[in-house]
């Protein structure tokens, strides 16, 4: 008879799955991470530049739904209290934010801000200032009105 003994199915069972775990862990760690997409925006008259991550882009979800149509609710808000000013729109899908303002730049790192909703204000020679959802997209309807009236000294977008 032999001194070497069988391990217990059950020993060799979960030492296999931790295996197969390990084994998926270090196969899913070692895909490549998605690049951020960066959005460039050249800044030639007052601007609000409407900003969302960009997989809500192509999102299904009632999350995203929302946090759209709160931006856009936000940005039309805005433009109405700014009247007769005239500001040029833009809605990019981006992670990161660079306003190229005549010879100076200036980047947004647009998905580390809240829950990467927002806008910024800006005009030529300006630097830009962001406003973003930290509690939810709903606050940018109040948020960024403020920010607009701080921001070009406007009262009647004053809250």
């Amino acid at each position: 008879m032999s001194n070497v003994s069988r391990p217990n199915s059950s020993a060799m069972q979960r030492l296999l799955t931790f295996v197969g775990l390990l084994l998926s862990a270090t196969a899913v760690s070692a895909l490549p991470a998605k690049a951020p997409v960066t959005s460039k925006v050249k800044v030639v008259a007052p601007m609000i530049v409407a900003f969302l991550p960009p997989d809500v882009r192509t999102a299904k979800d009632d999350g995203s739904a929302n946090a759209a149509s709160h931006l856009q609710f936000a940005v039309d808000d805005t433009i109405k209290c700014l009247k007769p000013k005239t500001v040029r729109v833009k809605l990019v899908y981006a992670d990161r934010l660079e306003l190229r303002n005549g010879p100076e730049s200036q980047v947004f790192v647009v998905r580390k801000l809240g829950q990467a909703v927002g806008a910024i204000v800006v005009e030529p020679g300006k630097k830009g200032r962001a406003v973003f959802s930290e509690v939810g997209p709903s606050t940018l309807q109040l948020l960024l009105p403020q920010a607009a009236s701080e921001y070009w000294h406007t009262p009647s977008c004053a809250q």
